[in-house]
């Protein structure tokens, strides 16, 4: 992304443009989020106010100072913000190794670290803590199922089986996100995997749990040169076998191809190709397969 000054001075290349583009929706659906959390946090002080029964008048001073205190607390438990005050202690570590460990990261640790402090106060006592301990394991539970049951829809349309309708598709895809059950072959590294267990959130752990999945986890620094080698790799055989007539160049076996070509792409420049991609290839999936 560009710095401040880039964005004074109105400097941007293409690449630049089309990034921002790209990503213009996530940022209005962050506005939208603090806009909604900001309502939220107005409503529990009038709430709060009329509860005590305390001689505050709505806009004044006084009202604008007991939300922002409470916005502030919820921002900063709840919502990802890339400054040295926010980021963690793992985060903010120097070292290159651990800065590519925890990359992506910021969220899921963030998650983590709100519920194990309400298991801490619980645990010790403190006036109100079982109470924060239930709020905090129910939004726990409650993000879990929405973030299953979303990413079930992208996964619907990436599923090319003809055998499944589109509904059971997306039941198999919430089980797999949410409980790490694939009723096909059910495995204790998927279970363990699932987006129940809250020992995903950490860095480590979780690539233990994905190599338990049988997933190879890549480093981040080697990643997009490992992409671009196979996308070229592929492609010389490709057209290799089509000039020889081993093999007829077709749209089947160029797609295989074009997509690696298009994951080194976003990795090496940031621009979401791939995601581009596979979001065609989903609705393509998607539109050719019966509801029921």
């Amino acid at each position: 992304s560009r710095s401040l000054l880039e964005k004074m001075k109105g400097n941007a290349t293409g690449a630049d443009r089309i990034r921002e583009a790209t990503t213009w929706a996530a940022g209005k659906a962050d506005e939208i989020t603090w806009g909604n959390i900001w309502l939220a946090c107005r409503y529990e002080i009038d709430d709060y106010i009329r509860e005590k029964k305390i001689d505050i008048k709505q806009d004044s001073d006084e009202y604008f100072e007991l939300v922002n205190k409470k916005f502030n607390e919820v921002i900063n438990f709840t919502q990802v913000i890339d400054s040295p005050m926010h980021k963690n202690k793992l985060m903010s570590d120097p070292d290159t190794g651990m800065k590519q460990l925890t990359a992506f990261m910021a969220e899921l640790m963030l998650t983590y670290n709100m519920v194990i402090s309400a298991t801490e106060e619980a645990r010790k006592g403190r006036a109100g803590g079982k109470k924060k301990l239930a709020k905090a394991s129910v939004i726990y539970l409650l993000q879990m199922a929405l973030v299953a049951a979303s990413s079930a829809i992208a996964d619907v349309g990436r599923d090319d089986d003809e055998d499944e309708t589109l509904l059971e598709k997306y039941g198999q895809a919430v089980l797999r996100n949410a409980l790490g059950i694939d009723l096909d072959s059910i495995s204790v590294g998927e279970i363990l995997a699932g987006d129940w267990n809250i020992l995903n959130n950490l860095p480590i752990v979780k690539e233990v749990f994905s190599l338990l999945e049988g997933y190879d986890p890549s480093r981040m620094d080697v990643s997009g040169i490992e992409k671009a080698v196979s996308a070229i790799t592929k492609a010389y055989k490709l057209i290799a076998k089509a000039v020889s007539g081993e093999q007829a160049l077709t749209w089947k076996n160029a797609e295989k191809t074009l997509y690696s070509a298009a994951q080194a792409i976003s990795t090496l420049t940031g621009i979401p190709a791939s995601n581009l991609w596979r979001l065609v290839r989903s609705l393509i999936n998607t539109f050719s397969t019966p509801l029921l």
